[in-house]
């Protein structure tokens, strides 16, 4: 009882001490006001970006469901940032300015346009991308930003890594490979297979294989457990020998992350695990699954084919189809289903570089899965200029269909459609 009462003295002589202490005795918290703490801060973020002599370098992901960008950064006491990727060639990596401020938090602004912009506007918004980041942490050899728009707490983040001598020239030499993974790449043959072979040579896994340029995400269908047809994406970063999936695709309980490009034979090849596994062209899809022709007639009455006069033409178009469309003296093709206004028939409708148009009347037959028939019933006005066109169209293999990215209306989707008997015929169309 005594010790307590000695400790209640103690503590109420010190609290009568401190409120008798002079205001001025108080020693301030802060040196300064937060405005020169704010500059201070934001001069030490710049000074840290300008100080790496070699840049940086960023393996960008804008989303988890989208492929990596190699970047290559070079900021420049003048605000001036120097930029090298390996998106669309180099041919957004153009000068530009950047800028070290603050709204509500410190923050750093690519100006003017870059790589990132690109990526931002790309697929009407979809990837995810930015060009305006918050700061995370900054220390010398790595630099944290983080989304400045994604909602919630948990925001992606992304890493500036300084950048040694050879890393501006290392990702500057990456322009341009995407092209060998695309479809179609120095061939005819529109299709891709992928194989997988155990170490007995015998065949454990036989898909189709599809590559998205813009998001760098391959599309892999097999036939999984069950019979049921799976279809998996796997973002890839794009290496000097060929690519990475940055989630590999596991084929019996092994892991295929590695894929080297060879040039002699157009394919990549994978040796990861105790596994032998290719990507090679062919005529027929590696896997005959292509579920959109299921719902095609349904999922819009009218869809439209543009030529490349058009500022809404689609890149999926083969030159092939795009010649002879040009050659039968058409820009336009519209495809409409069981139109009500006339008799709730079925029929493309040509509209021709002169003003006029032809219709050709058509039913339908649908193989589930796998191919859409066009069945020619009749014409109405001149079939001459489109006569070759009309034997693509009505060939009775019919055409695989698959919905793409390409438009970038996000009410209208794109369509591409494929002749089954000649793959070389492919067309993109707009449901409208």
């Amino acid at each position: 009882m005594i010790k307590n009462f000695k400790t209640y003295t103690l503590l109420i002589i010190s609290l009568c001490f401190f409120a008798c202490s002079d205001d001025n005795d108080v020693a301030p918290l802060f040196d300064s006001d937060i405005d020169t703490r704010v500059a201070a801060q934001l001069d030490s973020y710049k000074k840290t970006l300008v100080s790496s002599e070699f840049g940086w370098k960023v393996a960008y992901q804008p989303e988890d469901n989208t492929g990596i960008y190699n970047i290559f950064l070079k900021f420049n006491e003048d605000d001036t940032v120097e930029i090298v990727s390996d998106v669309n060639n180099g041919e957004g990596d153009l000068p530009s300015t950047f800028r070290v401020g603050v709204g509500h938090f410190p923050e750093l602004i690519f100006e003017n346009s870059t790589v990132f912009h690109d990526l931002f506007l790309g697929r009407d918004f979809g990837l995810g991308a930015e060009f305006e980041f918050l700061f995370d942490d900054v220390t010398e050899n790595k630099v944290t930003l983080k989304s400045k728009t994604d909602q919630g707490d948990e925001k992606s983040k992304i890493s500036l890594i300084k950048a040694t001598a050879e890393d501006k020239e290392a990702i500057k030499s990456l322009q341009g490979l995407d092209n060998r993974i695309k479809d179609g790449h120095e061939t005819s043959l529109y299709f891709r297979s992928i194989i997988v072979k155990n170490s007995a040579d015998e065949n454990i896994l036989t898909g189709s294989f599809t590559f998205d340029s813009f998001s760098r995400v391959a599309t892999i269908s097999y036939l999984g457990a069950g019979n049921v047809i799976e279809t998996k994406e796997y973002p890839i970063i794009i290496t000097k020998d060929g690519f990475n999936f940055i989630t590999p695709l596991e084929v019996a309980g092994q892991s295929i992350h590695t894929f080297t490009y060879d040039a002699a034979d157009n394919i990549f090849v994978s040796a990861d695990g105790d596994l032998n596994s290719i990507i090679t062209h062919s005529i027929t899809p590696g896997l005959l699954y292509f579920p959109a022709v299921n719902t095609f007639k349904d999922d819009f009455k009218f869809y439209i084919y543009f030529d490349n006069t058009s500022a809404n033409y689609l890149q999926s178009t083969s030159d092939e189809f795009l010649n002879l469309g040009l050659a039968s003296s058409f820009n336009r093709l519209d495809i409409r289903f069981d139109d009500a206004a006339n008799g709730g028939i079925s029929y493309f409708q040509f509209r021709m570089n002169d003003g006029s148009q032809t219709f050709v009347i058509f039913t339908t037959e649908i193989v589930e899965n796998e191919r859409f028939i066009f069945n020619f019933q009749q014409i109405v006005g001149d079939p001459t200029p489109i006569n070759n066109m009309l034997g693509v169209l009505f060939n009775p293999q019919g055409f695989y269909i698959e919905k793409t990215n390409e438009s970038r209306f996000t009410n209208n989707p794109s369509y591409l459609l494929t002749n089954a008997a000649n793959p070389s015929f492919r067309f993109s169309v707009y449901g409208i």
